[in-house]
Order: structure tokens, then C-alpha cells, then sequence
């Protein structure tokens, strides 16, 4: 899933990728509807939320994308302290790895 949705965000976007319930990827994108818009033809810091069930497995087929804040996220491949010195936003190898 990752390597398709940087190609859909495109080169400018830098991109985590959170797991959350689907009530509250609900209540971030109601949340973003009353920020400024996402521009892509600029640099992005983005999340993207992926709908997790009870045991927090990727459940469903779509994902929502929101402008990047502080939240509980993973970058597949880089974990801890140390990784997020390596890229700016804490962002490591996330356009690498898997979900």
C-alpha cells in the first residue's frame, strides 16, 4: 500500500503512516476540514490513517490522509529515537516499508 499512495501523493509529500480506529480517522478528518488545504505541489508532512480493527490489524481498503500533528505513529522500518534523527518530522524509512 505504501508505494501506491506516494505516487498518488506525489514527491512532496513526507509520509507516516498511523494506525487508528476508524472513529478517530473520523474525527481527524473533521478535524483538518477547518485547516488550510493540503497543497502537494509544495513540501507536505502527512499522515495517513489506516483504519485498524480491536486487534489493531489494517482492516478495510481505504485509507484518509490528513496534515501531519503529533499522534502515536510507525514508520515501517524505523523505530525509536535514533531513526527519527535520520529524516526531518521523524520520518525514516517509512516510504520503504510495509503496513
Amino acid at each position: 500500500m505504501p508505494g501506491r499512495i506516494e505516487t498518488l501523493l506525489g514527491p512532496q509529500a513526507y509520509l507516516r503512516y498511523c494506525r487508528c480506529g476508524p472513529a478517530d480517522i473520523a474525527e481527524a478528518v473533521e478535524e483538518a476540514r477547518n485547516r488550510d488545504r493540503i497543497r502537494l505541489d509544495t513540501p507536505s508532512y502527512l499522515d495517513i490513517l489506516v483504519p485498524v480493527d480491536d486487534e489493531g490489524e489494517p482492516s478495510g481498503d481505504w485509507v484518509a490522509f490528513v496534515r501531519s500533528r503529533r499522534r502515536i505513529c510507525y514508520s515501517p522500518g524505523s523505530y525509536g529515537p535514533a531513526a527519527r534523527r535520520r529524516a526531518p518530522h521523524g520520518r525514516g524509512a517509512e516510504a520503504k516499508g510495509e503496513l
